[in-house]
């Protein structure tokens, strides 16, 4: 389990309102014997860093009660339909002063490893320069991203999108990238289709399948 002494800080969102997955709210979807929600943050918890805040705002309820009995910290953000980045100002402002850094992760990326977060923590300590850690596989961004201290209360007010795909573009002097070793960096779950092929991805790993 996290250890909270460590003052670092990880951003779970799982407000999101799943509208490219029709009618269900992927986090409540089945993913192995858990729910999807369940399964990412169990593995975040498995890092073994941190305090976790998960920041809900969809369905907030259900969603809360199936991670309820993990050690785990609820943040709801009323002005979820105003979309991610409103989620992660609820979930900052909410950050202590004595942070060394702050995680903000995606709860629908199911192939990230307690090793994968554990990866870009350590790479995060390792850097010399106060910039936001972005992991890259190839040319394509992916998540999660590390804040540096002293970057966290300008995003809490709302003076940089450190969510934005632009942010690397526009803020080149803010961002270290990082080659990602995997691409469970970049694996998400946004439609029926992404969704049927993780399925699919994880009976094979496991030899259910084929």
């Amino acid at each position: 389990m996290p250890n909270p002494s460590q003052n670092f800080d990880i951003l779970l969102l799982a407000a999101g309102m799943s509208r490219r997955m029709g009618s269900d709210n992927k986090l409540l979807m089945p993913f192995g014997k858990k729910r999807l929600i369940r399964h990412v943050a169990e593995r975040v918890l498995g890092m073994g860093v941190g305090r976790l805040t998960v920041v809900t705002g969809h369905e907030s309820r259900d969603v809360s009660q199936e991670i309820s009995d993990l050690p785990l910290t609820i943040c709801h953000n009323p002005d979820f339909e105003a979309g991610q980045m409103s989620s992660v100002r609820a979930g900052s402002r909410g950050i202590a002063a004595d942070s060394k850094g702050m995680m903000v992760a995606l709860s629908d990326m199911p192939f990230l490893t307690s090793k994968d977060y554990l990866f870009l923590y350590e790479s995060f300590l390792e850097q010399e320069s106060s910039r936001i850690l972005v992991p890259f596989f190839g040319e394509e961004r992916g998540n999660p991203i590390i804040v540096p201290p002293d970057l966290i209360s300008v995003i809490a007010e709302g003076g940089l999108n450190a969510g934005c795909k632009k942010l690397v573009r526009d803020h080149p002097d803010k961002v270290k990238k990082i080659e990602a070793p995997s691409t469970a960096f970049v694996s998400d779950l946004d439609t029926r289709l992404d969704y049927s092929l993780a399925l699919d991805r994880t009976l094979i790993s496991k030899g259910l399948c084929c």
